[in-house]
């Protein structure tokens, strides 16, 4: 929580916008264990930043949050009844972190972000 509140005061140490693509993920949905594959769209301007996460199959939502500071991103979207929260560090165009989705629903993400 205090490094993404530090991040939102300060300036993003990379263009933010683009795409960011995970490698599948099992997590539970709906009390079932899924694999999923999830990405990050991120659009707009310094300072209006917008995004949306992607779920397979197609489904996709707007970020209900969206902070983005120094090498990091958190999004938070929801579907249906979940709210999945991505927490990614971007070094050039490889991204880690992790997602959670409730308590103790959460895993590693690793991915890389494509080109505009």
């Amino acid at each position: 929580m205090v490094a993404r509140l530090e991040a939102a005061a300060s300036t993003p140490a990379f263009d933010p916008v683009g795409s960011y693509v995970f490698a599948p993920v099992t997590m539970r949905v709906a009390g079932e264990r899924k694999s999923v594959t999830l990405s990050l769209v991120v659009s707009g301007a310094p300072g209006r930043y917008s995004g949306r996460i992607v779920s397979n199959p197609g489904a996709e939502s707007p970020a209900t949050e969206l902070v983005i500071g120094g090498e990091r991103i958190w999004a938070t979207a929801t579907f249906a009844n979940d709210a999945p929260e991505l927490r990614v560090a971007v070094r050039g165009d490889s991204v880690s972190g992790t997602w959670v989705l409730g308590f103790m629903n959460s895993g590693a993400l690793t991915g890389r972000r494509e080109a505009r």
